[in-house]
């Protein structure tokens, strides 16, 4: 069995050899990097899913609890709120936007970190999942999703993606401010 020291696109960038366990008859191993089981078949997680290689993490945060989504929502409404967004919305409209409402949300806090994109008028599909992968999202949004984003099992994920926009184009303004007070 050999272990992907750092993965980066699913290439592997050196290895780690460890002898197999000479029983042949258990199915579960344990990683020497923590107590997570994996059995033949079984899903796995791991953090060298963060890096870009075939294991993706699964989110842990709590995305379908309605608790969770309020706090989001209003996150996002404040953080759109004191940035300027050149629109109407509201804890309540946020609640299952459309695809063309989110494009707008989405567009407006992305020129936070680069002020010259442009939101291509088609696309938008791979665009969206190919720029939050590009910054280092650590989850998978798919494709499919971008057609259907206020749909009750897709929102939330989406969500998920934009809140953690917010944060990157939070710690992105931190970094400016520091630098040009420095």
């Amino acid at each position: 069995m050999s272990i992907p020291i750092f993965v980066h696109s699913k290439q592997s960038f050196g290895k780690l050899n460890i002898p197999k366990p000479q029983s042949v008859t258990s199915e579960r191993r344990t990683s020497f990097f923590g107590s997570r089981t994996s059995g033949a078949g079984m899903a796995r997680n791991s953090a060298f899913g963060a890096f870009g290689g075939a294991e993706k993490m699964k989110d842990p945060r709590p995305l379908h609890d309605k608790a969770y989504v309020q706090q989001c929502i209003r996150q996002l409404c404040e953080f759109l709120s004191e940035k300027g967004f050149p629109g109407s919305m509201s804890v309540k409209s946020l609640q299952s936007p459309s695809t063309k409402e989110f494009l707008k949300i989405f567009e407006f806090i992305y020129c936070l970190l680069d002020p010259t994109f442009q939101m291509p008028t088609s696309k938008v599909e791979e665009e969206v999942p190919r720029i939050l992968k590009d910054l280092g999202y650590p989850f998978v949004l798919s494709k499919s999703s971008m057609y259907s984003v206020g749909a009750p099992h897709t929102w939330p994920q989406v969500l998920g993606a934009v809140v953690w926009l917010i944060d990157t184009v939070k710690v992105g303004i931190r970094t400016a401010e520091y630098y040009l007070n420095s």
